[in-house]
């Protein structure tokens, strides 16, 4: 099995799989780019994008039947930052139609996000046991899933671009843990420890407060929850080479908001665990002497009028002509929410006839480090694009298989 999955791993990386990152799939980041497309009057495009990263293990430990886990050497690779797991995913379909310098058209798409660490003294205490002193650490997570559909316009003006998106949106799920523990040690043998857990959860998935699925309500319960949906616009603008047909340069901001969404639901978790002995040593053969005291979780469900809103962006790319068909494309993106985040990314781009496009790219988004290599084959009537993405919370951690991103892309049209 391991030798399987080297096998395809090795032919993923050998076979070229990215796209020209201003590409119409990348409306999310400026809706200019669905009138920058390789068809001209009608598309119908379908994207889907799926990865996950970890500080750590690589393909061949989570590829291994009988992995060995040296907790040692976890606490020392992953560093003060901790033991850090990102997943994301994204999926949807758009539809546009462009009348001369008029564009118009339609979206859909379904976004995934969730972060966690988990900090090195956890994983300290772990491998080297307990110190003399008092030891403590954290643990957190944050987990984003919404719906975003609406409408599109564009307009032409010169070599200018210009474009807005207006989007009702919908929390699948809103949720941030926080977890906690503190160890403490003498040199009497006292020793106590206590671990706290706390999760907040908004979503519009119709639960009753008794923790069930609402069979009998839920149609009324989903009538209120879209109409709880909040709304956003994107504006941006592209300036197109009057040579190369291409978008040159341009930015956008993203997810303005009009009206917040209201969550139907707020789910809350806490529970914990506690112990504490004095003597350990000669007490540690009674049975029973280390089970520690654990606290009753409560799990609460409830109505909420809990406003949330989509991360806001601001968004930005030139393209610089370097020789014959070679290309650079930086791009910046800025997240102006909590958490608070600057993603960059530098792709070399070799077209030939807009027919071909290879790239090869580097990147650090949403914490992660990333690098990529790739083709799109366009048609004209027909474009498939494929990703291929190795990434890492460092920057050496590309080359080691701690993460991995595919994804794909069809359009179709005239």
């Amino acid at each position: 099995m391991k030798k399987l999955v080297l096998f395809i791993l090795a032919g993923c990386i050998l076979l070229p799989l990215g796209a020209d990152p201003t590409s119409s799939q990348n409306h999310p980041l400026n809706p200019a780019f669905l009138a920058t497309g390789n068809r001209g009057i009608l598309e119908f495009g379908f994207g889907a994008n799926v990865g996950a990263q970890n500080s750590y293990f690589n393909l061949g430990m989570l590829s291994d039947q009988n992995p060995i886990i040296d907790l040692n050497l976890l606490a020392t690779e992953i560093g003060p930052n901790g033991f850090r797991l990102l997943a994301n995913a994204t999926v949807g379909p758009h539809l546009t139609l462009h009348l001369g310098p008029l564009g118009v058209g339609g979206f859909l798409s379904t976004e995934v996000f969730t972060f966690n660490k988990i900090g090195q003294d956890f994983f300290q205490i772990m491998a080297q046991g307990i110190n003399l002193g008092t030891t403590s650490g954290t643990a957190e997570n944050t987990a984003t899933a919404y719906i975003k559909t609406g409408l599109y316009g564009s307009w032409e003006m010169s070599n200018w671009t210009f474009a807005g998106k207006l989007a009702y949106t919908l929390p699948l799920v809103s949720a941030e843990s926080t977890a906690s523990f503190t160890y403490t040690a003498d040199a009497s043998g006292a020793i106590s420890y206590n671990a706290v857990l706390n999760t907040t959860a908004y979503t519009i998935i119709p639960l009753t407060p008794g923790n069930t699925f609402d069979t009998t309500n839920s149609g009324s319960l989903i009538s209120k929850a879209i109409s709880n949906g909040g709304l956003v616009v994107d504006v941006g603008a592209v300036y197109v080479d009057p040579k190369t047909k291409r978008p040159l340069f341009g930015g956008a901001l993203n997810n303005i908001p009009l009206s917040a969404i209201k969550a139907s639901r707020a789910i809350t978790y806490n529970g914990g665990a506690s112990w504490s002995g004095t003597n350990v040593v000669a007490n540690k053969d009674i049975p029973g002497y280390f089970d520690p005291i654990i606290t009753k979780p409560t799990i609460n469900v409830s109505e909420s009028d809990k406003l949330i809103f989509i991360p806001m962006s601001a968004t930005g790319f030139f393209r610089f002509p370097i020789l014959g068909p070679l290309e650079v494309v930086p791009e910046v993106e800025m997240v102006l929410w909590s958490p608070f985040r600057l993603n960059w990314g530098i792709t070399g781009e070799v077209n030939f006839l807009r027919v071909l496009d290879f790239t090869l790219g580097l990147e650090n988004k949403n914490y992660m480090w990333g690098t990529s290599v790739g083709v799109g084959v366009n048609l004209w009537l027909v474009e498939v694009d494929f990703q291929f993405k190795a990434q890492g919370p460092e920057p050496g951690d590309i080359f080691k298989t701690k993460g991995l991103s595919a994804g794909l892309f069809v359009a179709l049209g005239i």
